[in-house]
């Protein structure tokens, strides 16, 4: 187990960092004025974990990070679609904004053999894999990572099992 001193500088290390990037993140979205990087915020303690733990000489092996099983990987994709699925049906039926009739119709032209249901089909399809893929490989990986992967474990070397949890 580490000194107890030297975990508290990692950190104090680490929040100074993600709150320094934190602020760049939210000046240049301020200055900007596009809610679209937003994303930055999410990346922020990723980011801040990568360095701390160069600053600190670890291995970047050392992240308590992994895939996990396949099972829980499905069920963990799987289960917010269920539930989100519904809602959006809903709320596309109610404010009749789904789907983009331009874009079906274009989809049409480029893709032969496409009929509406089809193209609408697609685009759900490639909104849950790619759309949903393309936000957990940049923001949710640096929260995890950031979060999870360094802060968690360095909170459990200090203090008591049932502490870092509720911050968790």
């Amino acid at each position: 187990m580490e000194d107890s001193r030297y975990l508290h500088k990692q950190v104090f290390v680490f929040l100074l960092i993600t709150l320094f990037f934190s602020a760049l993140a939210f000046s240049l979205l301020h200055y900007l004025g596009k809610i679209e990087l937003i994303i930055l915020y999410m990346i922020c303690p990723g980011l801040a974990a990568i360095l701390t733990k160069l600053v600190f000489k670890e291995p970047l092996s050392t992240f308590a990070i992994g895939l996990g099983r396949a099972k829980f990987l499905a069920v963990g994709y799987l289960i917010p679609l269920v539930y989100l699925l519904p809602v959006y049906l809903i709320v596309w039926l109610i404010f009749n904004n789904f789907p983009n009739s331009e874009y079906v119709a274009e989809l049409i032209t480029v893709m032969p053999n496409m009929t509406e249901a089809k193209a609408i089909l697609f685009i759900v399809g490639a909104s849950a894999t790619l759309g949903v893929l393309g936000t957990a490989i940049t923001g949710a990986l640096g929260e995890e990572l950031g979060w999870r992967g360094f802060l968690v474990p360095k909170l459990l070397q200090i203090h008591s099992f049932h502490k870092p949890l509720l911050g968790a």
